[in-house]
Formats: structure tokens, sequence, C-alpha cells
């Protein structure tokens, strides 16, 4: 088998010529180099002139097709150095095609003027969350205790994770109705946060949150765009949601996470015909 360039006899190019076939500066090929990622085939030790084969070259283009992925330069470098950490770097970008993807059908969704609805299957990530639990009857009681959650997790110092929205666990939302009074509803309200310290040296008394990691896996996703002004607003959203569950025969394996995609971007002052809420439940039988 023919794996070096003295077997294939391989012509060489000067750093100019590959600057020109791969699109980056001579300045840029020269810190690649000085970072140990990426280096010449040959350093003519008298002239310090470099040069370069294919195999340079399709480095290189392999490297700047990795960062135009926003593949960090530190997995970039495991990526060429250690081979053997490919797996973990590959479950890195699987977790961001998986953002992409949920991204782009958000972005798409608010593009339309009018209620709508879109199905998938998506991969949701396991999350560690500043959790909280409560019952309610309206929209508005759940934005309340959201924001009294939020206070507290900031108040508490975690961070917030930028890539993962604030979200809620429904369980019965196949048969619970929303906006009853005399049966309200019960919700765990998550804050995905980035865990620096143990639980045990965050204070207990007068805290309405604990942290928990909330598990992901397959979903099926609905994708809803419209309004939540009416108290009972989304009992006809969630008989959508079931019905297309039986419909297609899904075998559901946890409640409910629905998900206010706007809000954590944009802020809280947003007109409730401009939200686009996702609503996920695990499944065990769906398609890859």
């Amino acid at each position: 088998m023919i794996t070096n360039v003295d077997n294939l006899g391989l012509e060489t190019f000067t750093i100019q010529e590959v600057c020109k076939a791969t699109g980056l500066s001579r300045a840029f090929l020269i810190k690649l180099e000085k970072t140990g990622i990426l280096k010449p085939y040959k350093i003519d030790e008298r002239t310090g002139y470099r040069k370069y084969t294919l195999f340079e070259i399709s480095n290189i283009l392999q490297y700047r097709l990795l960062r135009e992925m926003d593949i960090s330069q530190e997995e970039i470098a495991d990526y060429f150095g250690d081979r053997d950490r490919l797996k973990s770097i590959i479950e890195r970008m699987r977790v961001r095609q998986n953002l992409m993807q949920r991204a782009i059908e958000e972005l798409e969704l608010r593009l339309c003027n009018e209620e709508k609805y879109s199905f998938s299957f998506i991969d949701l990530p396991d999350v560690r969350c500043y959790c909280g639990t409560e019952k309610f009857v309206t929209p508005a009681d759940i934005e309340v205790y959201t924001a009294r959650l939020v206070e507290e997790a900031v108040r508490l110092g975690f961070t917030r994770l930028s890539y993962e929205p604030l979200f809620s666990i429904r369980w019965d939302t196949d048969t619970k109705m929303q906006g009853n009074p005399d049966s309200p509803y019960e919700a765990t309200i998550c804050v995905p946060i980035l865990l620096e310290f143990a639980m045990e040296n965050i204070p207990r008394e007068n805290h309405i949150g604990h942290i928990e990691t909330i598990h992901g896996g397959r979903a099926f996703s609905m994708l809803y765009h419209g309004g939540y002004e009416e108290p009972g607003y989304f009992n006809d959203v969630f008989s959508r949601l079931w019905k297309e569950i039986k419909d297609r025969q899904l075998t559901t394996t946890g409640p409910v996470r629905c998900i206010g995609i706007v809000a954590p971007y944009v802020g809280l002052d947003i007109a409730p015909k401009d939200y686009v809420f996702r609503f996920a439940v695990p499944v065990e039988n769906s398609p890859k």
C-alpha cells in the first residue's frame, strides 16, 4: 500500500502556490506552522524556503473546513495530533450539528405570519439545570415563576448556557387541561447551567430551586409558531402534538419538554404572536 510522499513521487509546491490553492495567506500558514498544527513537507535549512505536497495541501483544506464548521483551534490540534481522540471530537461535532438543525428550523418558522406547525425528530442533549417544580394554571403563572427561578440562579452565581434555552417539563399534556383553576397542572422549570461547584456548597434555605441533570435522547419534535394569549391556548396545541404522535404510532418514554425558543435570545418583551415553541417528547421507535 502506498502511504508516503516518496513512494508516490509527488511534486512539491512553494508557499505562494499553496496560498493560492488554499485561499489562505502566507502569514496564516506560518502561524499554523508555529502552533504545530500543520507543517510543510520540507524546509530548506539554508534558504528557509518551504516545500509542500498534496498531503499538506489536503490537511490545510481540512483545517479550513473544520474552522468554517466552528471547530476550535484546540479541537483541531487534537484532530491532527491524536487520532485516538476522534470519537470525542465527533461527538462534539454532532452536538453542534444538532444545534444548527434546531436553529434553522426555528428561524424558518419565524418567517411565517400565521399559526404553523412543523414536525421532525431531534436528539436532545443531557443538560445540567437549576430546576424548580410548581403547579400552574395560566402562561402568566409560569412566566412569573420562571423569572423568580432564573433570578435565584443568578444570585447563586450559576453560569447560564448560551446554547440551551430555558424549558419546562410537563406531564399529562395529553389529558391535563391548561387554564383550569380547579385542576392546575404541574411543571418543572429548567434553567440550563454550567455547573462549576458541588451541590453541597449551595445553601438550601429559602430556595425554590435545585440542581438536576435532565436526560436527553431521541425525541419527536413539534415546532409551533403562534400566540399564547388565552389561559387555555395550549390545549389545542398539545392536542395537535398527541394526534401526530398517535398517527405516527410512536411510543413515548418520558414527559414533554416545552421550550420557549424566542425568549432566551431576545429578552422578555416579546409580542405573544412572535413566539416559537418547541415541544419535544422522548420516543423509542423513531426513524434515524
